[in-house]
């Protein structure tokens, strides 16, 4: 047993390392897109047409943003929040994947077994297990994902209030106390969490209902299933993340989180349902070929 569980600590370890490595490489997708969310075009539009010759306006893409990034900051300019990014990955995938381990080894000593585990009770009741240790990551980790996504959109206003960690706790906390550090919380928990129940669901209804039990055996299937699955949750939920991203920063001394370029927003519902107004609760979804949305 002891041997076992060392083997599963070394794997999570190197499952940590390889995230870690991930999320470094695609930092400055993330950085662009976060830019984008808070509403920053630093580049003009530009004219061009569609595949059916209808005249647009393209705003840059990730290569022509991460390129004016480039030019003000330089190639380490492109990698700005990554570190308190990398932090709160790992605390969240620790936290949460402890309090999984946890319920595991309980049920282990209940007797739970795999057949209970198929029926729509079993499903429901680990899909609240998951949803329960997934809660307690997030809420633990949260803060360090406002840390990140502040230091990126100081780039608008040229701050430099958030220049590491620990400088950005201080700022957080003298500026506006322990609820700062949960900006956009509760958007982001909602659609995290409406993610994991819809994932789950959507993948337990086609595994049990659509594609027959012997082709489930075949990996190359049930990871086409679940990767559907994870497209449509990630799809619908996305509205949320943006949410999420605009209240980290909104009404704090970062230029990015006020007008002109942001209003201020009494609470998350009024900023979704300002967004809604205006079609832009998916800005920030394409990276590439963004036409411009022109709103009253």
């Amino acid at each position: 047993m002891e041997g076992l569980q060392k083997k599963a600590s070394s794997s999570f370890v190197g499952t940590l390392s390889l995230s870690a490595a991930m999320t470094a490489v695609a930092h400055p997708l993330t950085y662009v897109k976060v830019l984008i969310q808070v509403g920053h075009e630093p580049l003009p539009a530009q004219r061009a047409k569609t595949f059916f010759g209808k005249e647009v306006m393209r705003l840059p893409n990730f290569l022509q943003y991460a390129g004016h990034i480039k030019n003000m900051d330089g190639w380490l300019g492109l990698y700005r929040g990554l570190g308190p990014r990398i932090v709160h990955n790992i605390v969240s995938s620790t936290v949460t994947n402890t309090i999984t381990n946890k319920m595991k080894e309980n049920d282990e000593k209940h007797g739970r077994n795999d057949e209970e585990d198929k029926s729509v009770k079993g499903f429901l009741q680990e899909t609240g297990k998951i949803a329960a240790a997934k809660t307690a990551g997030i809420v633990i980790s949260y803060p360090f994902h406002v840390i990140s996504i502040r230091m990126m959109v100081q780039f608008i206003g040229r701050e430099t209030h958030y220049r590491n960690i620990f400088s950005s706790i201080q700022e957080i906390y003298e500026e506006e106390g322990i609820l700062g550090f949960f900006s956009g919380l509760l958007p982001h928990l909602i659609g995290e969490l409406f993610a994991v129940w819809m994932y789950r669901t959507i993948n337990y209804l086609v595994e049990k209902y659509v594609i027959d039990e012997q082709y489930l055996q075949i990996a190359e299937v049930r990871n086409y299933s679940q990767g559907i699955s994870q497209y449509v949750a990630s799809t619908v939920t996305y509205p949320f993340q943006l949410i999420t991203n605009i209240m980290a920063v909104n009404d704090t001394r970062l230029q990015g989180g006020n007008p002109p370029l942001m209003p201020i927003y009494d609470s998350w519902t009024d900023c979704w349902i300002e967004l809604g107004k205006k079609g832009l609760r998916s800005r920030g979804s394409t990276l590439f070929r963004r036409t411009l949305i022109t709103t009253n």
